[in-house]
C-alpha cells in the first residue's frame, strides 16, 4: 500500500492530459478506429477547428472519449482525495494510515507543503481542467459540425466542470485557476459552478441530466447561503428515484479506491467515535448489536489497527451513499460482510454524488434558515428520516430542530463526500454546536494530541513554485 501510495503522489504531480485519456476505457478503440495515437494527440490538441478532418468530426467515439474523460477524472479526484483526506479533517474519519503528513491532517493541522494539500489540489484541479478542456473541444466540433454533439453531452461536461468547482470550494481555503494569478475565495468558487451549472441546464434535455444539474446549483447555493435560489433549484427535483452515481469498476483503472483503504489487513479508515452506534462511550469498547439500529451507519462492534499497527479503527461498513448499501442492520441480526448482510467496501463501489434525498435535504434547510418552509413541515421531514434510521419521532422547535435536520443530513450523507462543506457552511451560519462543529480538544487517538484549527486545504507550495504570477505568503517569494 505504501508504495500504491507513492505512485499515485507522482502519477498526481505528473499526469497530463495525454495520461487522462489513456486511462478512459474507451481509447484503445478509439485509436484504432482514428488510426492510432497520433491522431487522437492532433484532434486533442489542435488550436483550429478547421483542422479538424471531416471523417473524424462525425466519429461519435471522438465526442465519447471528451466527455468520458471529464466523467474519469472526476471519478478519480472524488473517492481519493476528496473524500478519503477532505473527511479527515471532519468528525466522520478516523485514519490509520502510516505516513505522519495525513495523521496530522486528521488532527486538523494541514501543511502547505505536505502530501495531502497537494495531492487535493492537483486531483480536483486535473478533473475541473479536463473537463473544461473537453467542453472547447466539444465547442470545436460544433462550431465547424453543427448538430453533432447533442445538448446532453454539453451539459455533462458542464456538470462535472462545475462540480468539481463545488469540490474545489468544499475542499479548499483558497484556489487560483489555471496559470492566472488571481486567487479565488470559496464563494467565488461556487459562483463559478453555478454559472456552468446553470449553463448545462439551458443546454440539457433528459430529466435525469437537469436532475443533477439542479441539485448541482441548489448544493452550491447553499454553501453561498442565498437561501432563495437552493430552495427554488431543489425544488425542481421531484422523481423520488433520482440518483446520480460517480461510477466505479472492477477495474485497477477505474476502481475505487476507498475499496483498498478499507480493506485488507493494512486498511486505514475508521468511524470517528461522533458517529459510532452508541457515541464515544464505546471507544476502545465493544459495540453490542443491539445497538447497531440505523441502518445508515453500521460498522464493527471492536476495533482493529490497520496500517499504521497503532491506530484503533472501527472499520465502517458501506452506508447508504454507496452503491453496496444494503439497508439491513446488525441489530437485526444481519450476516456480516456478505450481499445479504451489511458490506465492506468492494472495488466497484459507486457513489452517490448528486440524489432527491440530497435535494429535499437542502430545500428543507434553506426554507428553516430564510422562515420560507413552515417548521411543521420540517419536523415531518425530519420525523420520516428519523424513522427510517428506526430512530423514534420528536417534536423539536427552533435551534434544536435545525440541529436535528443538520444531524439527519450527517447520517443520511455520511462519508458521501458532504461533511466537509457542511461543516464549513455551518460555521458559516454561526456558532453551531459542538456535534456539527469542527473537533476540537483531544483527539480520540490520545497519543495524537489535541486537534488543530484547520478546516480546509490551502494552495500547496507546488502551485507557488508552478504558478509564476502568485507569491508564496509562506516565504515572501
Amino acid at each position: 500500500m505504501e508504495t500504491r501510495r507513492k505512485e499515485r503522489n507522482i502519477m498526481s504531480e505528473t499526469r497530463n492530459l495525454r495520461g487522462r485519456l489513456v486511462k478512459v476505457a474507451l481509447f484503445g478503440a478509439l485509436a484504432l478506429t482514428l488510426g492510432g495515437c497520433d491522431a487522437v494527440d492532433r484532434l486533442l490538441e489542435v488550436k483550429n477547428p478547421e483542422e479538424l478532418r471531416d471523417q473524424d468530426l462525425a466519429n461519435q467515439k471522438l465526442i465519447k472519449v471528451l466527455t468520458s474523460s471529464a466523467q474519469g477524472d472526476f471519478q478519480a479526484a472524488y473517492d481519493d482525495p476528496f473524500i478519503w483526506i477532505g473527511e479527515m479533517l471532519t468528525d466522520e474519519e478516523i485514519t490509520g494510515v502510516n505516513y505522519e503528513d495525513y495523521k496530522r491532517t486528521n488532527n486538523r493541522q494541514v501543511i502547505y507543503s505536505e502530501g495531502p494539500a497537494r495531492n487535493m489540489f492537483a486531483e480536483l484541479q486535473g478533473a475541473r481542467y479536463t473537463a473544461k478542456l473537453s467542453y472547447e473541444k466539444l465547442q470545436a466540433i460544433e462550431e465547424v459540425a453543427p448538430g453533432t454533439v447533442t445538448g446532453d453531452q454539453f451539459a455533462k461536461v458542464l456538470g462535472y466542470q462545475g462540480y468539481s468547482y463545488i469540490l474545489l470550494a468544499d475542499a479548499m481555503c483558497e484556489s487560483t485557476i489555471d496559470e492566472g494569478g488571481e486567487i479565488y475565495t470559496p464563494q467565488q468558487l461556487y459562483g463559478t459552478a453555478i454559472d456552468l451549472l446553470k449553463e448545462g441546464l439551458a443546454q440539457a434535455t433528459t430529466v435525469d441530466v437537469r436532475n443533477w444539474l439542479n441539485v448541482g446549483v441548489a448544493r452550491a447555493s447553499l454553501d453561498r447561503l442565498e437561501y432563495a435560489q437552493a430552495a427554488q433549484y431543489a425544488a425542481a427535483v421531484t422523481d423520488p428515484n433520482f440518483v446520480k452515481w460517480v461510477e466505479y469498476v472492477d477495474d485497477t483503472r477505474a476502481d475505487d479506491e476507498l475499496y483498498g483503504w478499507n480493506s485488507g489487513s493494512n486498511f486505514t479508515i475508521g468511524i470517528n467515535p461522533r458517529w459510532m452506534n452508541g457515541g464515544t462511550t464505546y471507544w476502545l469498547k465493544a459495540v453490542p448489536d443491539s445497538i447497531q439500529t440505523d441502518p445508515r451507519i453500521q460498522h464493527w462492534a471492536t476495533s482493529k489497527v490497520g496500517h499504521d499497527a497503532s491506530t484503533p479503527l472501527y472499520k465502517i461498513y458501506q452506508p447508504w451513499s454507496y452503491s453496496g448499501y444494503t439497508g439491513n442492520t446488525i441489530a437485526t441480526g444481519a450476516v456480516r460482510d456478505s450481499d445479504t448482510g451489511v458490506q465492506q467496501f468492494q472495488r466497484n463501489s459507486s457513489i452517490k454524488l448528486a440524489t432527491y434525498l440530497e435535494a429535499q435535504h437542502i430545500l428543507y434547510e434553506a426554507g428553516l434558515w430564510s422562515n420560507s418552509v413552515s417548521a411543521a413541515e420540517v419536523l415531518t421531514f425530519v420525523n420520516a428520516r428519523r424513522a427510517y434510521g428506526n430512530q423514534p419521532a420528536v417534536d423539536y422547535t427552533g435551534e434544536a430542530l435545525k440541529n436535528e435536520l443538520r444531524e439527519q443530513r450527517g447520517k443520511d450523507l455520511f462519508f458521501g463526500g458532504f461533511r466537509l462543506g457542511d461543516l464549513r457552511r455551518y460555521a458559516a451560519q454561526g456558532n453551531p454546536p459542538a456535534q456539527h462543529a469542527f473537533p476540537t480538544g483531544q483527539h480520540p487517538v490520545v497519543e495524537r494530541g489535541i486537534y488543530f484549527d484547520g478546516t480546509c486545504f490551502p494552495i500547496p507550495l507546488t502551485e507557488y513554485q508552478g504558478n509564476g504570477k502568485i507569491k508564496d505568503p509562506h516565504t515572501g517569494g
